[in-house]
């Protein structure tokens, strides 16, 4: 099998993001894989929602963390994809 990398562009929505991501935790995949997190420049509890998934992450996931302070969509899919 492959391997998937899905990258998340975040900006100031962690409410949202909590979600997401214990939805992403239950995603099932034949083999292990890696979700690249891109913090694109926050001031809320981003961060506090970060480091609770990487505190509690299951196995077969992988969690990359990515900060990229200059807000911009593109420029987060790009700092993602090339982690």
């Amino acid at each position: 099998m492959g391997q998937l990398s899905l990258v998340v562009c975040t900006r100031n929505r962690s409410a949202q993001l909590g979600v997401t991501l214990q939805r992403l935790m239950r995603l099932a995949f034949p083999d292990s894989w890696e979700l690249v997190i891109v913090d694109n420049g926050s001031t809320d509890a981003t961060k506090e929602v970060i480091a609770t998934l990487l505190k509690d992450h299951p196995r077969h996931v992988t969690p990359v963390v990515v900060t990229d302070p200059k807000p911009g969509l593109g420029r987060a899919r790009n700092s993602g994809w090339k982690k």
